[in-house]
């Protein structure tokens, strides 16, 4: 949806009735990744990757997918790229101060409000403080919230827990359904035997 509004914007809007293939900028996915948790220089993942059919032959099927580059922008990885643009690299700067404000023992709430300030005196995103500081802290309590983090984390755990138990569960029904086929098999050999014995006692 989001690129189809892009291109909306870029485009003629007459060329959508013209019968000539109209040439479009080639779009490129990008996410700029600054979480905590150790991430490579740049991954490249696909949307393809989420969907629920794996198998080869569905996979060959596929008709729609989406590749997104993953670029790390914390401290130390791709300095590079954030030397090429000021307000990426006060953004890196920015939440960098956020997190040594948190872990020297200020709350969510204080250390935002102090990297705010801290941002303004150092001129570090300071035109885009000065207009949005309120929107940036909403976003901020958003992004840092570890507590809500940990509860998605808590939840991912048993889902992921509960499809193991149930997988575990399955394979055991499957092993005693095995046995239980087993073991009418046997029976009704024992009842044919039995049946066989008793004939012949009859006979005799």
């Amino acid at each position: 949806m989001y690129i189809a509004r892009v291109y909306e914007k870029i485009t003629d809007n007459r060329a959508i009735y013209k019968e000539k293939l109209q040439k479009i900028p080639t779009p490129e996915f990008i996410v700029l990744y600054n979480g905590s948790k150790p991430f490579p220089n740049e991954e490249t993942l696909h949307l393809s990757d989420a969907y629920i059919a794996t198998d080869e032959l569905h996979k060959s099927l596929v008709s729609l997918d989406l590749t997104v580059r993953i670029i790390n922008i914390n401290p130390g990885f791709n300095d590079e790229l954030l030397q090429k643009s000021k307000t990426l690299n006060d953004y890196t700067a920015f939440v960098e101060n956020v997190r040594r404000e948190k872990q020297s023992g200020s709350t969510l709430r204080d250390a935002v409000k102090s990297a705010i300030k801290w941002g303004l005196s150092q001129d570090i995103l300071g035109t885009f403080l000065t207009e949005h500081g309120a929107e940036v802290s909403s976003m901020l309590y958003t992004e840092f919230n570890i507590d809500i983090a940990k509860e998605v984390w808590q939840e991912e755990a048993r889902e992921d827990a509960l499809e193991e138990f149930q997988a575990v569960i399955a394979d055991k029904d499957a092993e005693i359904a095995d046995k239980e086929a087993e073991i009418a098999e046997k029976e009704a050999e024992i009842a044919k035997l039995a049946a066989l014995v008793t004939q012949l006692q009859s006979e005799t």
